[in-house]
């Protein structure tokens, strides 16, 4: 049965304003580019320029030495650090908005290339910041746009109020400074900064509505909060280790949760010794309305497992390597999409896989199995994993130099037994990896069944054509897939076993039965469902 909550409806209001606000900008700058440019704003630079000063006075220095220290070189830079700095708290959607208010710089130089509009006379011709045509003042719209990143930045950490009111009237501070600087310099005019400035703004509107992210902002900022709360409560399991910022990521949970009426969530923790078992009973104990998950693919699998068949919806927040699960159903990777899924997305019916191995009983929800990949698992590095993600698992892959087979026999739902010689049997939920490499192309987590793959290549060569059929998705003579409910797999011999990407040791014995629609998973309600093509 598909469980739909209401979305919020104050971001469409939101659009709409930044909508008109970007179309005001281009309106305003157009026209005042035309008076500066065409019919030309000369008594009024003539009027406001600024007395002349020695280069090499005391005044002079210091204002160019800060013309310098604020370059547009030197800004956009900045301002990529700030992208780099948002897209590791995975704000993907913000990083890219703000890559791309990076852009306004060679975006001025186009324009500024275009007018060739001379500067004024100023005692600072020699100096690096004269360079170019003068309108737009590029160093105006740099610092515009760095000013409008560092209010987004405040509100995109959900900063209290006076902390919020301080982090933009720094921003405002540092436009005036830079504008006061250039007049003092006298290396633009007074209608060539206003161009600059008023680009900048007309740029940052634009970037909030092409990119979506302004209504966003606004819902970080809380605008709009309702007074009123309704029953629903939302627990909130995180793995400690994964979650970057926790101060901030629980910051922007909370307000989301304001923001949609939800009273405030149940914080639960994992533990060293514990993955998320006693966190989801407890979750589980509180009747909540639904389980917010942060955390790698372990973390997901086991609460997972602990919330199979409970009737309590997960929602998936992206803060592992791989992402496994989030990636096969399609959910966002961008956190602040995530947590508004969580909240606002369509409870869609998934199947699990409850294993069983030598270890005993788990669930999975991705896929498990034995050998190669497992081997890959057990010798990833951990602290390698943190610093460079999902190149840990190349740097283990490389180390496999030698591919021993195992002899294996598979039953599937009591059919007549299968015997391979095997470097890698694994029995999936959903097929792809990292990289869009689809391991198990005909994998569907909502039909029921359970996907079985084994890799058995006999020579250099065809471990070559295997190789290629599974980065390719091409066939490949090595490669056979099967599909059943109950999948059961002998070994000849221990062999490495991983569980939705986690070493679980060595296992002869690996059995897996499908469990229909055993979990609802938060995805957004208008969203691509990869498994339906």
């Amino acid at each position: 049965m598909t469980r739909t909550i209401t979305a919020p409806g104050r971001f469409d209001i939101a659009s709409l304003v930044q909508g008109r606000f970007f179309i005001a900008f281009v309106l305003v700058f157009t026209g005042w580019s035309l008076l500066s440019t065409v019919w030309g704003l000369d008594r009024l630079d003539k009027a406001t320029l600024a007395p002349w000063i020695q280069a090499r006075s005391y005044a002079g220095q210091i204002a160019e030495a800060f013309a310098i220290i604020t370059h547009p070189a030197l800004v956009f830079a900045v301002i990529l650090a700030m992208a780099l700095w948002s897209w590791r708290r995975r704000m993907r959607r913000l990083a890219g908005a703000l890559s791309a208010a990076s852009l306004v710089i060679p975006a001025t130089a186009a324009i500024q290339l275009m007018t060739q509009q001379p500067r004024p006379a100023s005692p600072f011709e020699d100096s690096l910041t004269y360079l170019f045509s003068g309108y737009p003042s590029a160093h105006m719209v740099a610092v515009t746009v760095l000013a409008w990143v560092l209010a987004t930045l405040g509100q995109a950490r959900r900063l209290a109020t006076s902390s919020a009111l301080r982090s933009r009237s720094v921003a405002a501070l540092l436009v005036f400074l830079v504008l006061a600087d250039q007049w003092v310099m006298r290396t633009q005019s007074t209608s060539q900064l206003i161009g600059g400035i008023l680009l900048g703004l007309t740029w940052a509107s634009g970037v909030l509505v092409v990119t979506g992210v302004g209504p966003i902002l606004q819902g970080w900022a809380g605008l709009g909060l309702p007074a009123e709360q309704n029953d629903k409560r939302a627990a909130v399991i995180y793995n400690p280790t994964k979650v970057l910022d926790f101060g901030l990521f629980r910051r922007r949970v909370e307000y989301e949760l304001q923001a949609a009426g939800w009273k405030p969530p149940l914080w639960l923790e994992t533990e060293r010794e514990d993955p998320g078992v006693k966190m989801a009973q407890q979750a589980i104990d509180a009747k909540v309305d639904v389980v917010i998950v942060a955390g790698g693919d372990g973390t997901v699998r086991v609460v997972c497992q602990e919330l199979a068949e409970q009737g309590i919806p997960v929602a998936l927040i992206p803060a592992g390597t791989g992402n496994l699960l989030a990636r096969n159903l399609g959910a966002s990777l961008d956190e602040s999409e995530a947590i508004r899924t969580a909240l606002a997305g369509r409870a869609v019916p998934v199947d699990l896989i409850r294993c069983t191995t030598d270890a005993g009983e788990s669930v999975c929800a991705v896929m498990g199995g034995l050998g190669f990949d497992a081997k890959i698992m057990g010798n990833t590095n951990a602290d390698l994993k943190k610093t460079i993600k999902a190149g840990a698992y190349v740097v283990a892959a490389a180390q496999q130099f030698s591919l021993t087979p195992f002899d294996c026999t598979v039953k599937i739902d009591g059919e007549p037994v299968q015997d391979h010689s095997s470097i890698m049997t694994l029995v999936g939920n959903v097929g792809r990896l990292m990289g869009g490499i689809n391991l198990i192309p005909a994998a569907v987590p909502t039909d029921g069944k359970i996907d079985v793959m084994v890799a058995s290549p006999t020579g250099a060569r065809e471990l070559a054509s295997l190789a290629r059929g599974i980065v390719l998705g091409t066939d490949a003579k090595s490669l056979d897939y099967q599909q059943g409910q109950v999948i059961e797999i002998h070994a000849d011999q221990p062999v490495a076993c991983q569980l939705d990407g986690d070493y679980a040791g060595t296992s002869r014995f690996f059995r897996a039965e499908v469990m229909p629609a055993a979990l609802a998973i938060m995805l957004d309600a208008e969203g691509p469902r990869p498994w339906q093509g």
